[in-house]
């Protein structure tokens, strides 16, 4: 977890933001480690997977007939299931993947 003197040293001269909102930033961010570790423990236990999927290692093991572009689409956080080189920093639920 983070805390306030990690991000912000006493002899800093550059203040972007008050101490409060950097606290606030702190503290939002520490709940959604938080939630991140909750959401991939019920996973666990209920023995699905946690991480998206690589979409590198799914196009070696999947014969791919036909491929196209659709060019540049919006579609909802919920409906991706994987990445490209990205997927281990990432949940299924885009939690970050704390590495401390």
């Amino acid at each position: 977890m983070f805390s306030y003197s990690q991000v912000r040293s006493p002899t800093d001269d550059y203040h972007v933001s008050s101490p409060i909102e950097i606290q606030k930033a702190i503290g939002c961010f520490n709940t959604a480690i938080w939630r991140g570790r909750l959401y991939r423990l019920w996973l666990s236990l209920q023995h699905q997977q946690t991480t998206l999927f690589d979409l590198t290692t799914i196009a070696n093991q999947c014969k791919m007939i036909n491929c196209h572009s659709l060019g540049c689409i919006s579609i909802s956080i919920h409906e991706i299931k994987g990445s490209e080189g990205r997927c281990l920093d990432f949940d299924k639920a885009f939690f970050s993947f704390d590495r401390t």
